[in-house]
């Protein structure tokens, strides 16, 4: 067993990953929008397995956003961007008890923030993604 105490299967399965993505753009632009699908239960109680998200790939994150990063695993896994630093972003999971984030593997680098989700197609009757500043 690795160091985290999960395999990296295992891992895969109970972080809040993100399923198949779909990206629509014109030729040219920055930035591009996509689609995602949860899986996992490490955002947890702001994203659940299922939900679906419309990403913006590209675009700079804000602390509080929610992001789309590929872990050093490889893992595609949607966190919190927390704060930026020199080495890339500092990123967390909503569910404490669930998932990977930057406590044990250290900053995302920048090219590693793959989107910033924009939004949640569905279902709709959740609320908000976006932590309000200064409550955990």
């Amino acid at each position: 067993m690795p160091p985290g105490g999960l395999s990296a299967r295992r891992r895969a399965r109970t972080d809040s990953e993100v399923g198949p993505v779909v990206r629509y753009g014109v030729r040219g632009m920055l930035c591009t929008w996509g689609l995602g699908v949860v899986r996992g239960r490490s955002m947890q109680p702001t994203l659940y397995d299922g939900d679906r998200l419309l990403l913006r790939h590209g675009a700079m994150p804000r602390p509080g956003d929610l992001v789309v990063v590929r872990l050093p695993d490889g893992v595609v896994a949607v966190k919190r961007a927390t704060t930026h630093e020199r080495a890339g972003w500092w990123v967390e999971r909503d569910n404490p008890a669930e998932g990977v984030d930057s406590w044990s593997v250290g900053a995302i680098p920048d090219a590693d923030v793959l989107a910033v989700v924009r939004g949640r197609l569905w279902p709709l009757r959740r609320g908000r993604l976006r932590r309000v500043q200064g409550r955990r």
